[in-house]
């Protein structure tokens, strides 16, 4: 039985993953990716540019990024590596990445509910609530710009968050631990903004809390504290996203205000997933029924995950990734206590499985595979001109209403119609030709 169990797991795992790589092989290069490719001064294109194959160019690029536009060097440091090496290396890493955010939310799940055997179904629903909630799902999963800072990020956040309830734990800590909570301290720090004050405020709870509880602060504590602050700092001090801008918006109520109202509309249905947590919270407190004190804390950090929006000057729908990563530990954690006969408790895992499949195939698969066959339409008009000698470039515009399971799910994804939008620099540079204009709609 334990080795059938542990088949259908690797099955589970095998499936998302070729599942996942498809929808990677057919994400092309857009926006922020171009100019990854190259030295990166900023986002505007510069004559002299060559492509990136050095690690020195690497550390000169974030170098370069951290004094003209933000101080997430180390997240776009990795993505400039993997742009070094041919498409299929980021399409395999990418999927695995994926897979490891499933299994880390699985992992938690799993030791909260201090379950012994392994559940492939529930895997498999962890994936299709991944797959069916994760906000603006191809510029956070697949945009090779988008999946560094969000998908990774949030793999590094939440296997900090494991190692260090795990560390807390331990009577003693050996060197060891304390390489890895200082490396996985400074990544979850070095994240999208809102991403990394969560990760530091995840540290002052469980820091303080053990801290009261044993009534000792132990010298260790320090480490992951010293991460945090070093990612946060390079976060705050660098250009554009720097705290300045923060800090102008902080006491503006009216503007506050109106965030909140645009991340509320932007949660949309998620906002019932949070008020289930919170009813079951309440009740099972009513009901004097256990609850696992690391729910309580992951519940707390999805929604304190919001807060740094309120004050920023751009709210994006891929900001909400960590919060609903951990809302989605929660939910899972009390849809297995309540719906604890299995006949009717696989039925609705099955239900959910069935429907991210039905999404999956007719929506994500298809507008996916569909801008790729476009792209490569545009593509082809490029390189056919180039090799006719017509180096100002017309292509067609391939605009076009997406779902959220794509790269050209936004406007800004795509080129202008004048050649010096930074956009069409970047294209036309990237393929050899001295101009890329989009111009009639495509046919």
């Amino acid at each position: 039985m334990k080795n059938r169990k542990l088949i259908y797991f690797f099955g589970v795992i095998l499936f998302v993953f070729f599942l996942m790589y498809v929808l990677n092989y057919f994400t092309v290069f857009t926006s922020d990716d171009f100019s990854f490719l190259y030295d990166y001064y900023d986002t505007a294109y510069r004559d002299g540019i060559t492509r990136v194959n050095s690690l020195s160019q690497i550390i000169s690029s974030m170098k370069n990024l951290y004094l003209y536009v933000n101080g997430r060097v180390v997240f776009h440091g990795m993505l400039q590596f993997l742009l070094m090496f041919p498409k299929v290396v980021f399409d395999v890493s990418n999927s695995l990445v994926f897979i490891c955010l499933g299994l880390s939310i699985y992992y938690i799940i799993h030791i909260v509910l201090d379950e012994k055997v392994l559940k492939p179904l529930r895997l498999a629903f962890v994936y299709g609530l991944l797959f069916l909630l994760i906000p603006s799902f191809g510029m956070s999963v697949l945009w090779r710009s988008g999946s560094l800072n969000y998908l990774w990020s949030v793999l590094f956040i939440i296997l900090y968050i494991i190692y260090f309830l795990k560390l807390v734990s331990k009577d003693k800590v050996n060197f060891l631990n304390i390489v890895v909570i200082l490396f996985l301290s400074f990544m979850s720090s070095n994240a999208p903004e809102n991403f990394s004050i969560t990760s530091f405020v995840f540290s002052l709870i469980v820091i303080i809390g053990n801290t009261l509880k044993n009534k000792k602060f132990k010298l260790w504590y320090i480490v992951p504290l010293i991460g945090n602050v070093f990612g946060l700092y390079l976060l705050f001090t660098a250009a554009s996203l720097g705290s300045g801008r923060i800090d102008a918006d902080i006491f503006n109520i009216s503007k506050i205000f109106v965030s909140f109202k645009a991340i509320i509309l932007s949660l949309n249905f998620m906002i019932c997933l949070y008020l289930f947590v919170l009813v079951m919270m309440i009740f099972f407190k009513y009901k004097s029924i256990k609850v696992d004190k690391k729910i309580y804390l992951l519940y707390i950090l999805s929604i304190f995950s919001y807060i740094p929006l309120l004050v920023s000057p751009y709210i994006a729908d891929r900001t909400f990734f960590l919060g609903i990563s951990l809302l989605i530990i929660c939910f899972v954690y009390f849809f297995e206590k309540i719906f604890y006969y299995n006949l009717f408790k696989n039925i609705m895992i099955g239900i959910v499985l069935l429907f991210s499949l039905f999404v999956y195939v007719f929506i994500g698969y298809r507008d996916v595979k569909k801008s790729y066959d476009i792209y490569m339409n545009v593509e082809k008009i490029i390189l056919d001109n180039k090799k006719k000698g017509e180096l100002n470039v017309l292509v067609p515009n391939y605009y076009d209403e997406y779902s959220k399971y794509t790269v050209f799910n936004n406007q800004y994804a795509f080129p202008r119609g004048y050649s010096s939008f930074w956009i069409n620099e970047w294209m036309a540079f990237y393929y050899g030709v001295d101009s890329v204009v989009m111009g009639a709609k495509l046919k």
